[in-house]
């Protein structure tokens, strides 16, 4: 991170240090001022907030991803805090709604009165105006054009455009033809499916079609049925594992020749034990360094998961590790900021962020400049045979970015 004119800076690719020197805060550790009060800051405490869909449509994959907030939380107090204050958090469910989203959020910022917030969300467009109008730094999942669009807004995967790798990873693996299947009426899916397509299309593989599954209501062998009238040899899903754990079944059942599956959701250990065996062989893409390649930071993660969020169980979770690199990102910029941090400052920080790698759970990032810049380097992991583990089939594939549409 580059030195920010009149504060403190602390350099992110030093793993999980929160707090300042003491040549910014005069004694290491020692409590901010009395004085040095505002949203979500006080000298005892730095409070943030969390949005996610805990309930809602497709919400089971995100099931986990508070527990990547507790675990970064209760690592950086076990560290000291920020400059002596204590990090608390408060959360809202914005059930894969818009119109909640905005509800929740504005709790968060006028109730709460936090100093940001961390999103791992899909329904963002539902605040993001609001937030760059508060002046309230954001840090999340970057799936919606929003993200692109508002300077409070900060991503270390952005996911709002367009890229051929994925294309270029189902064309190594045999496939010709793709059929996308995504949830019902989840409008935030269906923009990011058109994008997959247009990556497919630039590989060279044929997108086949789009169908919206909605499990309540409709059999699996209405997406075999579309398989094979498409000529598809090739899913790609975007929807719930458990869902589409399902879908295989009907699939296979059907007879139909599957040469590769890939899941945007499901780098999820934890569901390998109830649908390992039908999810065998699908493929997921990470926007993160696998876990099973382990190093010191992967190990520091997984113990504070352990540690401080011991529900989640085994830590390869996708949503998991995502939320504790968010959360990651909002601290590490509260630091950066000084002894009295606000949401301006705050801003600043994550937008002089140049090198960010997570202390090593990521690629070194630029996140100032990668707003409107999709990312194209893509990890692969594919369910063994056996259904009980992930295998490293790419660590890094890059492909390249496509014109905006």
């Amino acid at each position: 991170m580059r030195a920010l004119a009149g504060r403190c800076a602390v350099a992110v690719t030093l793993p999980l240090l929160l707090a300042t020197t003491s040549a910014c805060s005069g004694s290491s550790g020692a409590p901010a001022a009395e004085s040095c009060v505002a949203p979500g800051v006080t000298a005892d405490q730095v409070k943030i907030g969390f949005v996610y869909p805990d309930t809602g449509t497709d919400a089971g994959a995100f099931s986990a991803a508070r527990g990547g907030v507790e675990a970064r939380v209760g690592l950086a107090n076990e560290q000291g805090g920020i400059n002596g204050r204590e990090v608390s958090y408060e959360w809202r469910d914005d059930q894969m709604s818009t119109e909640t989203n905005r509800r929740v959020v504005g709790e968060l910022v006028e109730d709460v009165s936090i100093a940001g917030l961390v999103a791992t969300s899909f329904t963002m467009s539902g605040s993001a105006a609001y937030l760059a109008e508060r002046g309230v730094p954001v840090t999340g999942a970057g799936t919606e054009p929003v993200w692109s669009q508002y300077e409070n807004m900060f991503v270390f995967a952005n996911m709002s455009g367009s890229v051929d790798t994925w294309g270029r990873y189902l064309r190594n693996n045999g496939g010709t033809r793709a059929l996308i299947v995504i949830p019902e009426n989840v409008a935030s899916t269906a923009i990011y499916a058109d994008r997959i397509s247009l990556g497919l299309r630039a590989a060279g593989v044929v997108p086949a079609g789009i169908v919206q599954f909605a499990e309540a209501s409709q059999s699996p062998q209405r997406v075999a049925e579309a398989f094979a009238a498409t000529d598809a040899d090739v899913l790609v899903s975007i929807i719930d594992p458990p869902v589409l754990a399902g879908i295989l079944n009907a699939l296979r059942n059907a007879g139909a020749t599957l040469r590769a599956t890939l899941s945007v959701p499901g780098y999820n250990a934890n569901l390998l034990g109830r649908y390992g065996p039908a999810l065998a062989g699908v493929s997921i893409m990470s926007y993160v360094t696998p876990l099973e390649l382990g190093g010191p930071a992967a190990e520091q993660y997984a113990a504070a998961i352990a540690h401080y969020a011991p529900q989640v169980g085994n830590p390869e979770q996708e949503f998991t590790i995502r939320s504790y690199i968010e959360t990651d990102m909002l601290l590490r910029a509260v630091a950066a900021a000084g002894e009295c941090p606000d949401r301006e400052s705050v801003i600043r920080a994550l937008d002089s962020m140049r090198d960010y790698d997570a202390g090593g759970l990521i690629q070194p990032t630029d996140i100032s400049g990668r707003r409107s810049q999709p990312q194209n380097c893509l990890a692969f992991v594919r369910v063994n045979d056996a259904g009980n583990s992930f295998d490293v089939v790419d660590r890094r594939l890059c492909g390249s970015v496509l014109p905006a549409q």
